[in-house]
């Protein structure tokens, strides 16, 4: 076991004693008392009122507001502006809530630097200060029994208790601490919650909190020192149960081919499946059966594709002077394949080529090598051989979209921050001197800009930068950028540049979706949010747009959904044009003996803490793809080949701009027969008409019969027959057939003439 993953697991059962707070009503009359002597005035009815349950829901009582009164009757605390720091009230709407600023929120969480200097700042109002950090609701404070968990670890007590009389916990959205009790640990509360109304119920006599002072306080240190013991416990009772700590599975699969480290990156459910199976998968190493359980409870829930190859005979190419056929590898899918990675077929030297790196020396005489194979191959007896080569190529497509999500949070970064709709507090650490430096959204954004261009470039940047951007939303009675951008558009303004004739009325009302975001936010869960709302709706007018097949139409569609977005926004990052020198000299930010592995790093810290995205969705599947294959590679047979494993990046989507119809001219050609003084002579005549194909309009598919009904006016010309006045002409159906090209698709007209 190692010893610092004992630690950090301790650490986090001890963390999560520390979380927990459960109503005790004796506390809050002693505390009434001890008012009393202070001269405060106590309204006994009306709990609502007592210091004890305001403060556990994060309010200010009268007694705090008075020992405040230095500093305005609120605990200041120092909020990052783009100017420098802003001296704040301490509240719980600046740590909670869905505009909670964060960043403060876990700068102050409990145990750090800033929360332990902030106690000891202000002594007597600890449990103001957790209050206001984790906040329970009043109304379920004051009527919920005593000893109840009103919070414990992040997850808070709902109003609806159960019938066993438990109360429904959930975590609170935008909270600051992480949930330190997993899903699948779903006793952890029911059985704490029945310890601690035991241990109460039992030793708490409510006599003695009348004439000793220490009793209620002793009882509660007593239990607080056996609680981080009793939650140890609960997890060891949990082993090899489907309530298991992720910490207790990944130290028994380590003890089973070191396959601990893999469990961080699966799943929770292929992470149970594994560590519930894994002694059948040891004494059935290498079966087919194994294969295939594993592909099917491990690979195959986590998207990760897989495929063999087959070794088969290309008789292509044989001829009288070749008498043997070329051996290809073929792909042959094992579960599923993603499209677009690429084609199914390779040579016997690009496979070659890929197996280079399982072992050293694999490279060596590689030319012989494929030499030799490919004889022993088409020599061989066998058209179609399987192999045991095996390879899982992967395509991320997290950010593929015509209008990416990166791209999206980047511009409205900028935007929000230096118009003062995006605030809040980022906090990050100088690795050279471990100093703590708080900066406002837009100075992170021209910090991480110094980062990358200095770390990742090797440029040193002059100025503070001027920016450009696009795809800016409009909103409904906004802010416009300068003169040159025009309002958010009414149904009127889409009309107006459209011709029904082509796109209608409905298909405008679908496009026109008045929207207003809420980008006035404190915290980088909700920017991404906000960000994400509007990538949504972006993405669903496009969609729209694509309906629309008629070329005119289509053009006219694009125009009216360009009306929503304002594109060459410029943004000037300082409007004093100040230098970086003069700019990191005037936030004190010291960057000098940092190197460029260190920039580029401290950039990355800034763009994720900014924009809410946590890591990279490409390292994310990358491990998750490893991890699998190395499980199946464990357990498979020796002789099975494994190739590297292939994840490509978030392809890049294009709008092509394909050839659309529109309004055809299209010339038909028929023979006439006809029957002239009882002699059937055939007449050549020649019929243009002119029609339009409303296609756009159409739900038939492509690859249909169109009948047009349409009188045509033939002119009969006989040219140098002679024939007698008394001739019969019979009028037959004339019939066209042509193939019309449409984006590439086949379509038959047929044209009838009525008789």
């Amino acid at each position: 076991m190692s010893k610092s993953l004992q630690e950090i697991y301790r650490g986090k059962i001890f963390s999560l004693a520390k979380t927990i707070v459960f109503k005790c009503h004796y506390s809050a009359v002693a505390t009434n008392r001890w008012l009393e002597e202070l001269g405060y005035i106590v309204d006994w009815e009306n709990l609502s009122t007592w210091k004890y349950y305001l403060n556990l829901s994060g309010e200010y009582h009268q007694f705090d507001h008075d020992y405040l009164a230095d500093t305005g009757g609120y605990i200041p605390v120092q909020i990052a502006g783009n100017n420098g720091p802003i001296s704040t009230q301490f509240t719980k709407e600046l740590v909670t809530g869905s505009n909670a600023d964060t960043g403060t929120a876990a700068e102050y969480a409990y145990g750090s630097k800033s929360y332990k200097l902030l106690v000891a700042k202000y002594k007597l109002l600890e449990p103001l200060i957790m209050g206001i950090l984790y906040s329970v609701d009043l109304k379920i404070a004051v009527t919920a029994p005593d000893w109840t968990i009103l919070h414990i670890g992040g997850y808070y007590a709902s109003e609806f208790p159960k019938a066993n009389n438990l109360y429904v916990y959930h975590s609170r959205e935008n909270d600051l601490i992480e949930t330190l009790i997993e899903e699948q640990e779903v006793n952890i509360i029911p059985e704490m919650q029945k310890y601690i109304t035991n241990v109460m119920t039992r030793w708490i006599t409510p006599e003695y909190t009348a004439v000793d002072n220490l009793y209620l306080a002793t009882c509660i240190g007593n239990l607080a020192a056996v609680i981080p013991t009793k939650i140890a416990n609960l997890r060891l009772a949990n082993c090899r149960t489907n309530m298991a700590h992720t910490f207790h599975i990944g130290q028994f699969l380590e003890s089973h081919g070191y396959l601990g480290k893999h469990v961080p990156y699966l799943g929770l459910k292929e992470s149970l499946w594994l560590y519930r199976n894994v002694d059948w998968l040891y004494h059935n190493f290498g079966k087919a059966d194994t294969f295939n359980t594993i592909v099917d409870n491990i690979l195959t829930p986590s998207n990760v594709p897989l495929s063999g190859y087959r070794l088969i005979h290309d008789n292509s190419d044989m001829d009288k002077e070749t008498l043997y056929s070329t051996p290809n590898m073929v792909m042959d899918v094992i579960n599923f394949k993603q499209s677009g990675t690429g084609t199914d077929t390779y040579s016997v030297r690009n496979i070659l080529d890929k197996e280079a790196a399982l072992a050293r020396e694999n490279t060596y005489n590689i030319d012989n090598v494929e030499t030799t194979v490919s004889k022993a191959s088409n020599r061989g007896r066998f058209q179609d051989l399987s192999t045991k080569v095996l390879e899982s190529i992967m395509i991320d497509y997290s950010d593929y979209s015509p209008y990416s999500l990166s791209d999206m949070l980047l511009n409205h970064w900028i935007y929000h921050s230096q118009n003062g709709n995006y605030k809040g507090t980022i906090y990050i650490t100088n690795p050279y001197t471990s100093e703590r430096i708080q900066l406002s959204p837009l100075n992170a954004f021209i910090l991480m800009t110094y980062c990358y261009y200095k770390g990742a470039l090797g440029i040193e940047v002059d100025k503070v930068p001027t920016l450009h951007l696009r795809m800016i939303p409009k909103t409904q009675g906004g802010w416009v950028p300068s003169s040159k951008h025009l309002p958010f558009p009414t149904l009127e303004d889409l009309k107006y540049g459209t011709d029904k004739r082509y796109i209608s009325e409905s298909q405008l009302k679908d496009l026109y979706n008045p929207h207003n975001f809420n980008f006035n936010i404190r915290s980088a869960d909700s920017f991404y949010g906000e960000v994400k709302k509007v990538h949504g709706i972006t993405l669903d007018r496009f969609y729209k747009v694509c309906n629309v097949d008629d070329m005119y139409g289509r053009a006219m569609a694009q125009a009216a959904m360009r009306h929503y977005y304002w594109d060459d926004v410029v943004v000037k990052l300082s409007n004093t044009n100040e230098s970086y020198t003069s700019w990191l000299s005037k936030m004190s930010i010291d960057l000098s003996n940092l190197s460029n592995e260190e920039l580029v790093e401290m950039g990355d810290q800034l763009l994720i803490l900014s924009t809410g995205i946590q890591t990279s969705t490409e390292n994310q599947l990358r491990n998750l793809q490893k991890s699998c294959i190395d499980v199946l590679k464990f357990f498979s047979s020796y002789t099975v080949q494994f190739l590297d494993s292939t994840l490509i990046s978030s392809p890049a989507m294009g709008d092509v701009k394909t050839i659309r119809i529109g309004e055809y001219k299209i010339i038909g050609y028929s023979n006439i027969k006809a029957e002239v003084a009882k002699v059937d002579v055939v007449v050549k005549t020649k019929a243009s008409f002119k029609f339009v194909l409303p296609l756009h309009k159409t739900d038939i598919e492509p690859s249909r019969v169109i009948n047009i009904k349409k009188v045509v006016n033939l002119k009969l010309n006989l040219g140098h027959l002679s024939m007698r006045d008394d001739y019969n002409i019979k009028r037959t159906a004339m019939n066209v057939k042509m193939r019309i090209p449409i984006s590439g698709m086949g379509m038959k007209v047929t044209i009838v003439e009525p008789k």
